[in-house]
């Protein structure tokens, strides 16, 4: 469960940075 909760968050990072390239752009 726990492996399985970190990719999550990775992938919500993931998420989040290509957002912020976007934004700055």
């Amino acid at each position: 469960l726990q492996l399985f909760l970190s990719e999550i968050a990775l992938a919500n990072r993931q998420k989040s940075d290509l957002i912020a390239v976007f934004v700055k752009k």
